[in-house]
């Protein structure tokens, strides 16, 4: 339209409708519309969703953090890792190791999880019935936090996860505690 002026280009002809044309302008107006549909129930269903998720990633965490404890017992002859270090102990440095010792519902936090602190240097091998003894936890207190059941945080809907001495993960409610080993 170089060299073009403004009167040129308003008498331009406008283009023939054909019925094809029309259609196709229905058809693109009606996916708009279910587009618009579908996102506004996808938003609706998405803090649900965005829960689930948190709640996956939470015991995706317990499982790599347990998995890490039970390579430190065998690298250490059986015994579990220092409480008060517990973190350091296992944790092979990285930039990413902090992101999956941090619970996801509590992105702030500097550490989500805690060690049992009755498990402070003890010989797994002489522990019985590894499947009740509580190894890591949601908890409140940050990096390397030790302690029992008064750490536990249900961060998820009311419900917190627990890894197990045995390496698999659980969903508990509070009222679950008092039934675990956490002084074996």
């Amino acid at each position: 339209m170089r060299g073009s002026t403004r009167a040129q280009v308003r008498s331009a002809e406008p283009l023939p409708v054909t019925p094809g044309v029309r259609r196709l302008g229905w058809c693109l107006l009606g996916l708009a519309i279910a587009g618009f549909v579908t996102c506004g129930v996808g938003a609706l269903l998405g803090f649900g969703a965005r829960d689930k998720i948190r709640k996956l990633q939470c015991r995706g965490n317990l499982d790599q953090i347990a998995l890490l404890t039970l390579i430190y017992c065998g690298d250490h002859d059986g015994w579990f890792p220092p409480a008060g270090t517990w973190c350091d102990s296992v944790v092979i440095p990285s930039g990413d190791s902090m992101r999956w010792l941090r619970c996801p519902s509590a992105p702030r936090a500097r550490g989500g999880y805690a060690f049992n602190a009755a498990l402070n240097l003890r010989d797994r091998g002489q522990l019985d019935r590894l499947e009740t003894i509580p190894l890591e936890f949601d908890a409140v207190g940050g990096w390397n936090a030790a302690g029992g059941s008064e750490l536990f945080t249900p961060r998820h809907r009311g419900y917190g996860y627990i890894a197990y001495a045995d390496g698999h993960v659980k969903q508990h409610v509070p009222e679950d505690l008092a039934d675990l080993t956490w002084n074996p």
